[in-house]
Formats: C-alpha cells, sequence, structure tokens
C-alpha cells in the first residue's frame, strides 16, 4: 500500500473536501474528475507534488487549482520548460 493512501481516502479528509469546494466555482467547474484527484494527491503532499501528465491532459488548471488552495503560503514558484 501506498504511504498517501488511496484517492479515495484522500477525497473523505474533510480539510481536502474543503479546499475543493474552498476553489471557485468556475474553476471548480471545469476540473474534470481525473484532474481533481491530482488536485487531491496535490494537496494529500502538502502541496509540493510534480505534476507530470501527458502533454493536452490539463497540468497547468491542476497546478492553478493547487496554487490557489493555498493561496495564503504565496509566493508560489512554477516551474517547467
Amino acid at each position: 500500500p501506498s504511504e498517501f493512501g488511496l484517492i479515495s481516502d484522500v477525497k473523505e479528509d474533510p480539510a481536502n473536501k474543503k479546499a475543493i469546494e474552498s476553489l471557485p466555482e468556475g474553476l471548480r467547474n471545469i476540473l474534470l474528475p481525473f484532474q481533481t484527484q491530482g488536485v487531491l494527491f496535490g494537496l494529500k503532499c502538502d502541496g509540493r507534488v510534480l505534476i507530470g501528465d501527458e502533454m493536452g491532459l490539463g497540468k497547468t488548471i491542476q497546478a492553478i487549482a493547487l496554487a490557489y488552495a493555498y493561496r495564503e503560503d504565496w509566493p508560489v514558484a512554477v516551474l517547467m520548460p
């Protein structure tokens, strides 16, 4: 078993649910289910993740959602090639 648990466990964490619900409605509404799972995983890792999805799968929107969730901790660094 992974030290980070299953995505379903992450999804049920009240703090993570609250973080997802705190995203602006427009952002929440455009996240696809697998992107929401990616954001939840990023929350479980305290925002310290490398999003390595294939091209076109929404890495940018996941990064924006994670950055928004940690907006109280800004500044934020975004690295890309």
